[in-house]
């Protein structure tokens, strides 16, 4: 399509984006270097510039061209890299901190998750902000200056998604419980705590879910909504839209200005006006990125409008993106940011087809002659309306794809459908809520238009869980075909783009092209992971857990001690082995921790099922009825299984669990089960579970009818080498070889032995 054609600015801001994007790829040292090469090449360029009396205006294009790329790695050397290279000055090693809250990610009765600004390290001045996690509600405010004796962490060492925190400049994690030390409020407090009261505001008029819904849409406080609803958003593909975006703030600027209109305001007055709203909205929720780009861009438009000057689409939109990665270097790791920026992209592009098939509906009200039908104006207008919406819906989703593949790891069949349906209630809602807060003092209006749009909201929630009741509406973005097409996509999209041609309606070609191909790789798949069977073993330490794969359903039994790393690895191997949900969460034996790793895994994971052992003391007791709490908040259905009995956990698969016995040396249980699949069983040993004859010949029998024997690490230590003697040939699978070294008679040619094996994977046909 040419975009770059007589738009030198767009060029230049996308050059300059290009390379901050390439600054999160290239190391530290190949920086430098280009960056050296670069401004070489400026000095031989401007030599030349000097003495060359033609294309001068070429040779001033491209000295700027190196120029925004030299800017925009300088920056990333000395935002990015230099800082990240010192945050290991204090990595490893005990402080003194003192630090104040500014930001309250997540506070419940389980789990707290706070943004700090560090003051002071070992009485030493200080300015860097660090993630503060809790196992517990530390009911900390905005404001409050804490002091703590802990260990910094570096967190590029602890997160395995290291921009998720780059992305807020966040280079240290702390986990210490601390002690409130004073209290001081800035602007921002006093903002956050506006915010909250408009949102009680809300919740005065409006009830339920429907009144998290209006705070989370209108004020950003996503986190006052259920798991449920935000598991159902997600699976629709319509995410965005309960977080402040482009969109928000995009409606809220069409209300005040067509209000505004009608009070007969001057153009100027108006751009005013709109401006400043939009601006204490951004500050007032929070600054998100995608909100930010489109307020730069509608500040654009209206001083364009202001001064009577053109504006033009594409350049606003990479030059409010070149101004924010200049002003915030970190934003380059904002996921919300580009996708906002591809979906603009999609829109502009989607341009075109529109104007054409607008002008082929309002040529058809116009008629040639009179033996051609008439189309009526209004019927034109609808058919336009309606493509468009269509039309920039798909762009926009087949535009975001790249990023979708790279951090998100599933995509929503229905989106495309979801977005059409779910937009306009959205509009309205939007449009009704600011004026019922500025009525609320007012009874009878704020209770007229609370009651219609809780109406609404409770329409939209209907329709959306509706939307998301069907099996299969997610696939997931691991599979081995994506990636090809992906590529594919985004490749053949950048080269129409910047290329010109003669049809630009080629530029519809890539996306059928990939449609076609993904439709085909999703039928092969589902064909050929309907009739597997998996099982992976994982072990880490003196926990284990274990992945089972029956056709389409995903299962996950936990042997560990309730932290959440063990948790999170059995997660995320399961998502790369295309899971998008969970059917079957299996606890084997009870942890406290459980209920802070569970609480924020059915935050962001989708779980259908928690299996829990019945209790056998007053303790465990305690913890089911807390883990069976947080899961029904979570609408997780809870199944309490007995022990000794046969209990499914998916379609093939039956789990036999054995009564979980005390030692007198240790408080911690020993057990093992049996998995009961179509060809063979597989029986997990935990340790100690041998040692004596404490289960009878009831795991004499476990042992020779199982084909597969995983010999664990979690329980009780084993203080004696033990027999295992069969005669049948085995799978013999090892958590560490200090385990191996418990059992006798392990040499046996009969025996297939892994040996210090920390994952295992077992595949076989049903």
């Amino acid at each position: 399509m040419g975009i770059f054609f007589n738009r030198h600015l767009a060029l230049f801001c996308s050059i300059f984006a290009a390379a901050s994007l390439c600054g999160c790829i290239l190391s530290y040292k190949i920086k430098c270097v280009v960056l050296i090469v670069s401004l070489l090449l400026l000095l031989a360029l401007a030599i030349i510039f000097a003495f060359l009396k033609r294309h001068k205006a070429a040779i001033i294009t491209v000295i700027l061209c190196i120029a925004f790329m030299t800017l925009a790695l300088l920056i990333s050397v000395l935002k990015m890299d230099i800082p990240i290279k010192n945050a290991g000055e204090y990595s490893n090693e005990q402080h003194n901190i003192t630090a104040t809250v500014i930001e309250i990610n997540y506070q419940n009765d389980f789990y707290s998750l706070y943004t700090v600004r560090i003051n002071e390290i070992d009485d030493k001045k200080v300015s860097k902000k660090a993630a503060l996690e809790l196992e517990y509600n530390a009911s900390l405010k905005l404001g409050d200056i804490i002091s703590l004796y802990t260990t910094i962490e570096a967190i590029d060492k602890r997160s395995s998604k290291p921009q998720s925190f780059y992305n807020e400049g966040i280079f240290y994690y702390i986990s210490s419980a601390p002690a409130v030390t004073g209290h001081k409020e800035n602007l921002s407090i006093k903002l956050h705590k506006l915010n909250q009261n408009l949102s009680e505001r809300i919740y005065d008029h409006i009830d339920g879910e429907s009144g998290a819904l209006v705070s989370a849409l209108v004020l950003g406080n996503k986190n006052l909504l259920s798991s449920q609803t935000i598991r159902d958003f997600r699976r629709a593909g319509i995410s965005h839209t309960i977080a402040i975006s482009g969109m928000h703030l995009s409606i809220l600027m069409l209300l005040f200005d067509f209000v505004l209109k009608k009070l007969k305001l001057k153009k100027s007055v108006r751009g005013g006006i709109v401006i400043l709203v939009a601006l204490f909205y951004l500050a007032l929720t929070g600054f998100s990125l995608s909100t930010v780009r489109a307020f730069i861009m509608s500040a654009m438009a209206y001083l364009a409008f202001i001064f009577r000057e053109d504006s033009d689409m594409l350049t606003n939109l990479l030059l409010s993106l070149f101004i924010i990665l200049l002003v915030s270097p970190y934003a380059i790791y904002d996921i919300g940011l580009w996708l906002s920026f591809l979906a603009v992209l999609g829109i502009f592009t989607a341009g075109y087809f529109i104007t054409l098939f607008s002008d082929a509906m309002y040529a058809k009200t116009k008629p040639k002659s009179k033996y051609e039908k008439r189309l009526s104006p209004k019927l034109a207008r609808l058919f336009v309306i309606l493509f468009s919406s269509v039309i920039i819906t798909i762009a926009a989703n087949v535009f975001i794809c790249l990023p979708a593949w790279l951090y998100f790891d599933e995509i929503s069949l229905i989106s495309v459908i979801s977005n059409l349906i779910v937009s306009p209630f959205i509009s309205i809602i939007l449009s009704l809520a600011p004026i019922f807060i500025l009525t609320s003092p007012i009874s009878f209006l704020a209770n007229t238009l609370g009651l219609i749009i809780q109406k609404i909201c409770e329409l939209l929630l209907w329709i959306v869980s509706y939307l998301t009741s069907f099996s299969s509406i997610t696939v997931s973005m691991n599979h081995s075909f994506i990636k090809p097409i992906v590529i594919f996509l985004s490749a053949s999209l950048a080269l129409c783009l910047i290329l010109k041609f003669k049809r630009k309606w080629l530029i519809a070609i890539p996306p059928l092209i990939a449609a076609v191909a993904f439709a085909l790789g999703i039928f092969i798949t589902s064909q050929y992971y309907s009739q597997m069977l998996d099982l992976e073993y994982i072990s880490d330490t003196e926990s284990e857990m274990l992945l089972l794969r029956d056709g389409n359903e995903h299962i996950i039994i936990d042997i560990s001690s309730g932290a959440n790393a063990y948790t999170y690895n059995a997660y995320n191997r399961a998502i790369k082995n295309t899971a998008t949900e969970i059917s079957s969460f299996v606890i084997t034996h009870y942890h406290n921790r459980h209920q802070s790793t569970l609480y924020k895994l059915f935050r962001q994971a989708i779980i259908k099922t928690l299996y829990l052992p019945y209790p056998q003391d007053i303790d465990e007791y305690y913890i089911m009825q807390a883990l069976s709490s947080v899961a029904l908040d979570a609408d997780v259905d809870v199944v309490l299984y007995d022990s000794s009995v046969q209990t499914n956990i998916s379609k093939n698969v039956r789990i036999n669990l054995s009564q979980r016995v005390y030692l007198k040396r240790s408080t911690h249980p020993i057990f093992y089960f049996t998995l009961n699949i179509p060809t063979s069983d597989i029986l997990f040993l935990s340790e100690s579970s041998t040692e004596n004859n404490i289960f009878g010949t009831e795991l004499d029998n476990a042992l020779d009818n199982s084909k597969t024997i995983i010999l664990g690490a979690h329980g009780p230590k084993t203080k004696n080498s033990i027999s295992l003697n069969t005669n049948d040939p085995k799978i013999l699978i090892f958590a560490d070889e200090n385990i191996r070294n418990h059992y006798e008679n392990t040499e046996n040619n009969n025996f297939v032995i892994y040996e210090n094996t920390s994952y295992i994977k077992l595949r076989r046909p049903k």
